[in-house]
């Protein structure tokens, strides 16, 4: 299924996750589980926290011992051992209390505890100068988490604290979906290598450093393969040295009689579109050959840049197993207003690169599709909707963040 022009991004965007589902689980350990997105539904096998607990350093007592205290009228108990955080302690008496760590068991018979700076201890008694509530700082059974409780759902990413929760019910390992291994390809007979000589009329390669870098940032595995010399036999030979589980090429992609890759892509298996209605970034495609997809970008190298947030990103986090309108919304947004004036062409979307400053003021960045420089001073991208000739002065906007 193809399609040569017409095609918004959101359509692209369908059509991609109409194609993509997440790569296979396997079970890592909690310390490789960052980052990571859950395979399976995450319920509690026990009541966190296990025991009453004491949740302040002090005494623990019964409170109605205490009932009646007061600066005028102190109650005295007698200390009768003491309750450190992980141990037994003695049980809790009538007029009786337990020296008590945070975190430990409350002894038995008590159902309070008053926090050690608002007692006065004199040899083996202490002193209540106000009465306690029962369950005065004390975490119950099951206070956090009860046994059976859901936790977390799949398709849920985890954070940090996520892998702490995992920890905190006794879990070492979880089920994740795998990683998306990354191939990034770059075609050109003009390119030459970062630190080599260049010659008259030759470039650096720059979109294989600038796409490994964008998949690494999220976090996968990727390599470069390339560049590649800008004919049929060598791409083809490129494409099937290839198995990662998606291909992200530059160049070849256009109209011109080197631009061959969408059809070499289509001849070994099935190309999904060719050409979205985006600038930059038109000559666009996706499709899959076997179980690789492949996102094949322009060679300008901001047009590519573009391409991989808008199109290659939300693709990689399919495989990763995130649900389909997380996976295709932008990760982070910052909303604000434009400080100068945005022009467009309708039945297109722009996507511009832009500034925000700390009072939410957006300046659009000039440069074109090759213009690295503006896109390294941009915090993100402002999308011109496909509908609008443009954005006028103090319109209210949406910056998606990118890396």
């Amino acid at each position: 299924m193809t399609h040569a022009h017409g095609l918004s991004i959101d359509d692209a965007l369908a059509l991609i996750a109409a194609k993509i589902a997440p790569l296979p689980a396997e079970d890592v350990d909690l310390d490789r589980a960052l980052g990571r997105v859950l395979a399976e539904d995450v319920a509690s096998y026990l009541d966190v926290p296990g025991f009453d607990r004491a949740c302040m350093d002090g005494f623990a007592l019964r409170a109605a011992d205490s009932f009646g205290a007061s600066p005028y009228e102190p109650v005295s108990l007698t200390v009768v051992g003491a309750a450190p955080a992980g141990h037994a302690s003695p049980p809790v008496g009538p007029g009786q209390a337990v020296r008590i760590s945070t975190g430990a068991r409350l002894p038995v018979g008590a159902d309070a505890v008053v926090p050690v700076e608002h007692v006065e201890v004199r040899g083996g008694r202490v002193r209540l100068v106000a009465a306690v509530a029962p369950g005065k700082h004390v975490a119950r059974k099951g206070e956090d988490v009860r046994q059976g409780a859901a936790l977390l759902e799949a398709g849920r990413r985890l954070r940090p604290v996520d892998v702490g929760l995992l920890a905190s019910v006794g879990r070492a390992r979880v089920r994740v979906h795998r990683r998306p291994r990354v191939a990034v390809l770059t075609t050109g007979d003009e390119l030459v290598a970062p630190g080599q000589p260049l010659p008259e009329g030759r470039t650096y390669e720059a979109n294989g450093a600038l796409l490994v870098a964008c998949a690494r940032a999220g976090g996968l595995d990727a390599r470069r393969a390339g560049p590649v010399a800008d004919t049929r036999e060598a791409l083809g030979a490129a494409l099937d040295a290839c198995d990662e589980d998606l291909v992200l090429s530059t160049g070849a992609t256009s109209a011109g009689p080197d631009d061959v890759l969408p059809e070499l892509v289509a001849a070994r298996g099935e190309l999904w579109f060719r050409g979205v209605d985006m600038r930059p970034g038109h000559p666009v495609a996706f499709g899959r050959v076997g179980a690789r997809v492949h996102a094949l970008l322009p060679g300008n190298p901001v047009a590519a840049w573009v391409c991989f947030h808008a199109l290659a990103r939300p693709a990689l986090r399919l495989l990763e197993g995130e649900p389909r309108a997380a996976a295709l919304a932008p990760r982070l947004r910052r909303p604000g207003r434009l400080a100068a004036k945005v022009t467009s062409t309708a039945g297109r979307t722009d996507l511009v690169r832009v500034t925000i400053d700390d009072a939410g003021a957006v300046t659009p960045l000039g440069g074109g599709a090759a213009a690295l420089l503006a896109a390294s001073r941009a915090h993100g991208l402002l999308r011109v909707p496909r509908g609008l000739e443009g954005l006028e002065v103090g319109a209210d906007v949406w910056v998606e963040v990118v890396e």
